[in-house]
């Protein structure tokens, strides 16, 4: 019972210390400058709890409340509202009823908010982000080194990989913030884990059910042995008869499948999850797509049973819609009444503000300094590699006919007693096509590969047709942001695959990525683009637009203006009269994760596998 318990905890390790790593590190940054965004998201909290109405009329005035003050916001009926979705703001909306409540009896919560209101909101701010946002996030990590390990990835390289995924990419910044994007991607990402669990089940039952029926042979293969010595013996002593009843007989196993998404409500909650992935952020209705075309061909065979995951997606989209209809008295998204002239003058264009793609933009958001993802995180180009190795895999295994048997059942016209011993020995087993085919069973990953190109894609397109495609204050292509976790697959299969060469590669691509994402969310993940907006409109490539991190950020962490953070709020230690500042104040994550790679490097040396990677 020990050695299941020791056992248990030693399987689960690694996730568990990859949660509380990536939770820990994403609570560590608490930064002064929420901006519009936070603000009219947060606004609506306090709306609810504090006055009991939807309206943000108390907060959104940067006069009477600069604190609280926003410009994202909708108006209607001589009323102002959040113009985001409301899914985060309810999403932390009982933990700050209860902060509320817990004013009333707490005598230093309730000095605070009455003389100090300038660090409750700071405060409270602060334990909402965390509680949602950064706690999805670490969740959304657990999820993607699951997946990595469902796609051949050792479970020390699965850690490596997430940890990357989460804190070497623009996640990171938006991990620390009051944004939607983690919860919506933790929701689509936690959809595509089930529809792809419900196909490897079916490969699982398949592969089991291969070696039951591979173990029946060898048993059947032994008995047919003992029968043929028999049968000679018997043919010596002249006991014809007995011997030709003892005849090999054709297997009569039949295979069988199980686990299918047909079965049970998994279909539900997975369409359930993609619509509240885009009840929490609009943009994640591509993933929706993408998901959807993923779903329907799982279920191929039975596509009439997709009438569940329809159902569990009109969910959140009937909990919106009555929402805005509540507000506004029609079905519409709160940007139809945007307070700002020019965002919904540019919102009304096109199809929400998306146009056709623009080449100058695409360049920007991809490979340039200016918002470049993969500038800033280099290694996610190894999951285009990854791609092609998963089609480049299909189409060498689709030239070898899994339905080859090595050898043929016995005639019934040749007696035992014409059979050699050695035609049912284990080398020529008498499997039926059947169960050849059973044995052998390929397991295609190129719908995966081509949802993940889908999705990437898709908002590459979306983005570089997207009004304002740059984001606003940001450090990257925030828009982004739910494709992001749709390159673990590919990723995880590529490293998988990956040689010694390779493995140094993707190592100093991804330490590159973490550095440079680490100075820009140690400092402010906004920053502003110090650019007019008509320039930043329209950009062509020859502007070659300065990029922010590279003119304002890196500046800055150089000379030590990071954060408000964890390490800021120590006790003054011996040598430090006022606690950890600048620079140093960073000192406590860095040994944290110091620490989490000794453990890592020791429990990959325990796990004694020379070349985990590849596992």
């Amino acid at each position: 019972m020990l050695d299941r318990i020791k056992d248990a905890a030693r399987r689960n390790a690694l996730p568990l210390v990859l949660f509380f790593s990536l939770w820990f590190t994403f609570a560590y940054f608490n930064h002064l400058r929420p901006g519009w965004n936070v603000n009219s998201r947060l606004d609506l909290v306090y709306a609810l709890i504090e006055r009991g109405t939807f309206a943000i009329d108390a907060y959104h005035d940067d006069v009477k409340n600069p604190l609280t003050a926003t410009g994202d916001k909708a108006f209607y009926g001589g009323h102002y509202y959040c113009d985001k979705s409301p899914a985060l703001s309810l999403m932390a909306t009982p933990l700050y009823a209860l902060i509320w409540q817990a004013r009333l009896h707490s005598n230093s919560l309730g000095e605070l908010h009455s003389r100090h209101y300038g660090y409750w909101l700071f405060w409270t701010r602060y334990v909402l982000t965390v509680a949602t946002v950064g706690l999805s996030a670490a969740l959304l990590g657990v999820l993607c080194w699951g997946l990595a390990r469902r796609f051949g990835a050792g479970p020390c390289a699965a850690f490596v990989l997430s940890a990357g995924i989460l804190l070497g990419t623009l996640l990171f910044g938006y991990s620390t913030l009051f944004f939607a994007y983690l919860p919506s991607a933790l929701c689509c990402m936690a959809s595509y884990r089930i529809l792809l669990s419900g196909r490897l089940s079916n490969r699982d039952g398949l592969e089991a059910e291969g070696r039951r029926l591979k173990a029946g042979e060898k048993e059947k293969e032994h008995g047919l042995k003992k029968k043929n010595e028999t049968a000679h013996t018997l043919q010596l002593s002249g006991s014809h008869s007995t011997a030709s009843s003892l005849k090999p007989q054709a297997s009569s196993l039949k295979p069988t499948a199980s686990g299918s998404l047909t079965k049970g409500w998994s279909l539900f909650w997975a369409g359930l999850l993609i619509g509240l992935g885009w009840f929490f952020e609009y943009t994640a209705g591509l993933a929706g797509i993408g998901l959807g075309a993923y779903a329907l061909w799982a279920v191929r065979r039975k596509p009439w049973s997709l009438w569940k995951f329809i159902l569990g997606g009109l969910i959140p989209v009937i909990c919106l819609f009555t929402y805005t209809y509540h507000l506004f008295g029609e079905f519409a998204i709160p940007y139809k009444y945007e307070v700002d002239d020019f965002f919904r003058g540019e919102m009304a264009k096109g199809f929400q503000g998306i146009h056709l793609p623009r080449l100058a933009v695409l360049y920007y958001v991809t490979i340039h300094p200016f918002r470049g993802l993969f500038f800033y995180s280099p290694f996610l180009l190894l999951a285009f590699a990854g791609i092609w190795k998963i089609l480049k895999q299909n189409h060498k295994s689709a030239q070898i006919s899994p339905l080859t048997p090595q050898s043929s059942v016995p005639s019934p016209q040749h007696s035992a007693l014409s059979t050699p011993s050695s035609a049912l020995s284990p080398q020529s087993s008498p499997l039926t096509p059947q169960h050849s085919a059973l044995s052998t069973q390929h397991f295609s990953f190129v719908p995966d590969a081509l949802l993940s190109a889908f999705v990437i894609v898709a908002y590459l397109l979306f983005n570089s047709g997207y009004y304002m495609w740059w984001g606003g204050w940001a450090s990257g292509p925030r828009l982004l942001c739910p494709a992001v976790p749709f390159l673990a697959a590919p990723l995880a299969f590529w490293l998988a695959k990956a040689d010694s060469k390779n493995l140094v590669v993707f190592s100093t691509l991804l330490a590159f990525s973490l550095a440079l994402n680490f100075m820009i969310v140690s400092v402010d993940p906004q920053v502003p683009t110090g650019l007019d907006d008509k320039v930043v409109l329209n950009p062509r490539i020859s502007d070659n637009l300065p990029s922010p991190i590279f003119t304002a950020l890196l500046p800055a962490f150089r000379e030590g203006a990071v954060a408000r953070n964890l390490g800021t709020e120590l006790p003054p230690l011996a040598g430090f009269s006022r606690g950890l500042t600048g620079k140093t104040s960073l000192l406590p994550l860095g040994v944290l994760w110091i620490l989490v790679g000794a453990w890592l490097w020791r429990e990959k040396r325990r796990a004694a596998a020379p070349g985990e990677f590849q596992s």
